[in-house]
């Protein structure tokens, strides 16, 4: 796909490789203008996210790289949508500007890992007109190292990791993928997730195995998962007596037809990788009860389910020409199975749970830091 017309634009169009991402030289002048000097060109250039950025010497991004454990000039990469090769000096440049501590850089090392992985579809997270955002989740004893909240607000602000690591990969994806706002980013509206939005796993309140464990990985490795989403929506009842009602209270919120995939190998409402996060106090409860993760999943699976009906009558002229009958014969599902919806706890006091949507097109992908 790199290289195709994109809204009229091939993405080795010069205008596009020139003036946009770093260069090799920006570093070495950086370090003698000052930080509004620094916000104005970022600005200019597109690279900004409209926020005072912190200057980005040369010995604060030697001690940044030497907090990830690489080192300097080390190559990462390529990243679409350019597709682009970096040092991992560049992206130290980009945790600077975010405001990263030493502490931070190995979960930021390992979302470059995240980055390369093709299951992801970078090329098409960012520069697609929908209102995709990058969520960081976060597992493991990094979490207390980098001071990541898991707990109450996590998704909000007043915290320093949670705010700073989300911010580096906005400014990863513009200086180093090209992702510039009205170029290659051609998001109709986007959404506050493209500041930042990055948290961790609640693990200690959790009744459940986390995450990343979930994924293949040791429960005491620290790992980061990144998924395309969609936004955020806030799922609340307080009219429930038994994980039944818990169950379908989920489950609806899951089924919603804002978006409709006809893609093989089955259609989907919603993006097919949604992220279920849960209060400490819903988990608690459903664990009490007996529920598992699994079967959480498992009913979650079988009741977020949108019938045809409910769709536009487009759609489902789209549908019959392009599907077998028998699927047309059934509703549709939030995702192809169990183990796509994922299920995070986190949060603190409260039975206020939060869905992530995710964007169509983009898998999950979890990658250990080291």
């Amino acid at each position: 796909m790199v290289g195709a017309p994109l809204h009229g634009v091939k993405l080795a169009d010069p205008w596009l490789m020139s003036g946009d991402v770093l260069g090799a030289g920006d570093l070495q002048r950086w370090v003698s203008t000052s930080e509004a000097e620094l916000f104005d060109e970022l600005m200019e250039r597109g690279i900004g996210d409209g926020l005072p950025v912190v200057k980005a010497t040369q010995a604060l991004i030697d001690q940044l790289v030497l907090g990830s454990g690489r080192e300097i000039g080390s190559a990462v990469g390529p990243f679409h949508p350019l597709p682009r090769r970096a040092t991992f000096e560049e992206v130290a440049i980009c945790a600077a500007m975010a405001g990263c501590r030493p502490q931070h850089m190995t979960i930021v090392s390992a979302l470059t890992a995240a980055l390369m992985d093709s299951r992801l579809n970078l090329l098409g997270l960012l520069t697609t007109t929908g209102s995709a955002a990058l969520a960081v989740i976060v597992n493991g004893p990094v979490r207390r190292a980098a001071a990541i909240n898991s707990g109450g607000n996590c998704l909000g602000p007043g915290t320093q990791a949670n705010a700073v690591i989300g911010r580096t990969l906005g400014f990863i994806t513009r200086a180093i993928c090209g992702a510039v706002p009205g170029r290659l980013d051609l998001s109709t509206m986007g959404q506050p997730g493209k500041y930042t939005l990055c948290f961790g796993e609640n693990e200690e309140e959790s009744p459940w195995r986390p995450l990343h464990a979930d994924r293949g990985m040791a429960v005491a490795q620290s790992a980061v998962t990144v998924i395309g989403v969609a936004g955020t929506t806030e799922t609340y009842t307080s009219h429930w007596s038994s994980p039944d009602d818990i169950f379908q209270v989920l489950a609806q919120a899951l089924a919603t037809p804002a978006t409709v995939r006809l893609d093989p190998p089955e259609p989907v409402v919603g993006g097919g990788c949604p992220v279920i996060v849960l209060s400490p106090e819903w988990a608690a409860y459903l664990h009490d009860a007996g529920v598992t993760k699994a079967r959480l999943q498992a009913e979650l699976f079988e009741r977020a389910t949108c019938e045809w009906s409910r769709l536009p009558e487009s759609i489902i002229t789209a549908a019959k020409a392009r599907l077998e009958p028998a699927m047309l014969g059934r509703p549709l599902r939030a995702a192809l199975s169990p183990d796509d919806i994922m299920v995070v706890v986190a949060g603190g006091v409260g039975i206020k749970q939060t869905i992530l949507p995710s964007w169509p097109g983009s898998r999950p992908v979890t990658v250990p830091v080291d």
